[in-house]
């Protein structure tokens, strides 16, 4: 499902890093002047539609529990040529994709907390599952359990 910049931005997410290659490996490139947050957050990699670059093309959205910084740190460890068979799958359809002329942004949010039996915790894991749901990335290939239906009659 495409998604607008107003959408992003009403929804506190920002522009911070382009997706570039660097030779045959993909690298994170921090947009200028962005500060790149270090506490839990969701992400999105998007790509700006060529008719409407106003719109995008979500294709993964992932968690970040320590900070951006540190999860697309990860991203990239996995993208060398000994990374991981996840991260390999990434790496070849970031290649893939920009190969088509495409361009990749990521876009970050920081996510709120809240207080669950007296403990403070962040929201970034049901963050994830519902911008999974909102944005049908193209690239997810995890399954999230959904919300059951209020009112909905439960077998016995």
């Amino acid at each position: 499902m495409p998604v607008t910049q107003q959408y992003f931005e009403e929804n506190d997410f920002f522009h911070t890093h382009n997706i570039e290659m660097d030779g045959t490996r993909p690298v994170f490139r921090t947009t200028r002047g962005r500060q790149v947050f270090t506490d839990a957050g969701i992400y999105v990699w998007a790509s700006p539609m060529l008719d409407h670059p106003d719109r995008y093309d979500a294709l993964y959205v992932g968690k970040a529990g320590y900070g951006l910084r540190r999860r697309l740190g990860q991203h990239a460890g996995s993208f060398r040529d000994n990374g991981a068979g996840t991260g390999q799958q990434n790496r070849q359809l970031i290649v893939e994709w920009l190969a088509t002329g495409r361009t990749l942004q990521v876009w970050g949010r920081l996510s709120p907390s809240i207080n669950l039996f007296g403990q403070e915790t962040s929201l970034y894991s049901a963050e994830e599952a519902a911008a999974c749901d909102a944005f049908e990335p193209l690239w997810n290939r995890a399954n999230f359990p959904r919300a059951p239906n209020v009112g909905a009659a439960v077998p016995d």
